[in-house]
Order: structure tokens, then sequence, then C-alpha cells
């Protein structure tokens, strides 16, 4: 008998889907007003957004260290690098046709390059989080591989290097660094799959009490928003070297947000759900999750689909809240519901045809 997937990380893996399409809603939908604009950003309406934003920020490292637990090198497939690059191919050529058949895009506006990134959107970095991602999952039985045969030591070493480079430098240095790649990178991926393997296969003593991954989770998130306002408003009253670095707390390689990824993961490693409905819905929703983000995020529509779900009618009041949290579901539903639709039709395609 098959083993059945974990149910409460088959749920981090949706929540962490909503958390980034909410992040999407409110970067695209003009929610957020940078501290250092002054007075137009100090009112309460944009503190809220921006304390949502750092919440749901930790989110986006989840899917890495889901994928760093679980990937060993005995089930890793080229198919499923094939099929991962099929799923792109399929919503980069999909979505723009939609878009145009329903005239949500104007086919005047595209032009021959638009062309190029639906063919090609791995290279093109359609979604810079596929090309990453699928760069990752190429290496993942080296990296899996290597975690187990280094030992405890060496590789706890080797993550610690990894993080200063990729983490600790770009937090405490109010410069812009040439290698910063914000964690969108396939650098910061690897770095993240390592520490999943780490996790796995040793664990983080600290955060196996109860309430710490909790605590730590909280603590990180308004650091991050403490920080984001205070570097923010330095800048706003005229020093001018905290511009930059006021917005650097909002990316996902900043220390307190890989901490906070962390504490996240641990918080839903530590959940314990029973089997029944719940569970049941987890692991039939998890795997639809990432064409929910396909579409959504796809290049020809990531700047306008947020004006559908009305986020010019919200912005700027607390309507915001449950406008955001509303929209998010829609757009997650639709996706899940287009995913489906869409790993049926791959599987009635691959079925062999019977003998006549």
């Amino acid at each position: 008998m098959k083993n059945k997937r974990e149910a409460n990380f088959e749920l981090l893996r949706i929540v962490s889907m909503f958390m980034i399409t909410v992040l999407h809603y409110m970067n695209h939908g003009g929610m957020l007003t940078p501290w250092h604009e002054g007075q137009s950003a100090m009112n309460a309406v944009n503190g809220a957004a921006w304390l949502i934003e750092a919440f749901c920020l930790c989110g986006m490292s989840c899917f890495i260290l889901l994928s760093g637990y679980f990937l060993v090198p005995e089930k890793w497939k080229l198919s499923r690098v094939v099929s991962l690059i099929l799923q792109c191919l399929f919503y980069s050529l999909a979505v723009p046709v939609i878009a145009m058949l329903t005239g949500a895009v104007n086919p005047a506006d595209i032009d021959v390059y638009d062309v190029l990134d639906w063919f090609f959107p791995i290279a093109t970095e359609s979604w810079w989080f596929m090309t990453s991602y699928i760069s990752m999952y190429i290496l993942s039985p080296l990296l899996s591989y290597g975690a187990e045969k280094m030992g405890r030591h060496r590789l706890g070493a080797l993550i610690i290097f990894l993080i200063f480079f990729e983490s600790v430098e770009k937090t405490i240095l109010p410069v812009i660094l040439p290698t910063d790649g914000y964690g969108y990178d396939a650098m910061w991926m690897i770095t993240m799959f390592l520490t999943a393997r780490y996790i796995r296969l040793y664990g983080i003593g600290f955060l196996e009490k109860p309430f710490r991954p909790a605590i730590c989770y909280t603590i990180c998130c308004l650091g991050m928003y403490f920080i984001s306002l205070i570097t923010g408003r330095a800048a706003a009253l005229g020093v001018d070297g905290l511009k930059y670095y006021s917005g650097m707390p909002y990316t996902c390689n900043y220390f307190l947000c890989m901490s906070g990824s962390i504490a996240l993961f641990y918080m839903f490693k530590k959940l314990v759900m029973r089997e029944g409905y719940p569970a049941d819905f987890a692991r039939a929703v998890s795997p639809l999750v990432l064409g929910a983000y396909l579409i959504h995020e796809h290049p020809v529509i990531r700047e306008i689909w947020p004006g559908w779900l009305f986020a010019d009618s919200v912005r700027g009041t607390f309507l915001f809240i449950p406008g955001t949290f509303a929209a998010v579901t829609v757009v997650m539903a639709v996706g899940c519901i287009c995913e489906l639709l869409r790993s049926r039709l791959f599987s009635l395609a691959q079925r062999p045809r019977r003998a006549a």
C-alpha cells in the first residue's frame, strides 16, 4: 500500500501559495507605499498592509524547504523535470491566448519578444521561481546525496557559510551588493534546500520545543516590519543612505525572513492532523496550487489581474484586508480548478491506446 503524503506538510504548501498570492495581489494592486516616501506612507492602512506583507513573505522560502525536506536521490525522476517544463509551457501559451480571446489583453500590444517568452518560459524567466526551481531540482540528487554523506558537522558548516554570504552580508550592510539576488535565484534555493535536508536528517533542537516556532516566526516578522519602518522613516527625514536598505527586510534572503521561514516550516512540521476531511482536502489540493501560481503570475496578466478583483476599490482603506483575502481565495480556487483540468487532460494524452 502506497504511503499517504503527510497532510501537515501538504497544508503548508497550500498556505504558502496563499501567502505568495497575497503578496502578488498587494504589490501589483498598489496596496503598499514605501516608508521612505514620507507622510504619504505614514498612515494606519499602509502600516497594516506592510504588516501583512511581513507575515506572508516567509511563505516563499517554505516551498523550497518542502522540496529539500522530501526530495531524495531515489525519488528523483527526469520525467518530473519534463513534466514541470511542459506544465510551464502549457500555461505560458494558454494564458495569453485566452487573455486575447476574452479581450483582457490587446493583441496589438504583443510583440515578437513576448511570443518568444511564451515559447521559452524557462530560459526567459517568465516565472523566476520556476527557472530557479527547475535548476535546483536538476541538481537535487547531488545535493541530497552530498548532504547525507557529509555528516552533521560538515553539512552544518557548509550551510552557515552559504547563509553568511547569501543572507547575513546583505542583512548587515546597507549598500547594494552585486551578488545579492534577493532570494530569487537558484543559489538561494540551493541554500534553503540544504537547510531542509539538515532539518530532515538532524533537526534543529531549539525549534523542537512547543510554541518556540510560533514565537520565533512572530518575532522575525515583526522584526522585518519595524526595521523597514525605522530605516524608511530615517530615509524620509534625509538619511538617503538608508533609502535602499529600508526595502531589504522584505526580501526572501534577509536573515529575519529566512529565520521566519524556517520557524513557519517547523510550525507545520509539529502540527498533527488527524485523518479525515481536512487531511484529505490538503492532500487533494496541494498538488494543484502550482497551477494557480503559473496562471496569476503570468507576465501577460500579473500586473492587471488585481484590478479585475477590485483592487482599485479597496486601495487606501481597511477594506483592502477582506478584499485581499477574498480575491486571493478566488484566484486560488480558479487556479486549482484549471490545474485539475490540465492534469486530467495530460493524463488522458499519456494514456496508452488499446490495441485494436
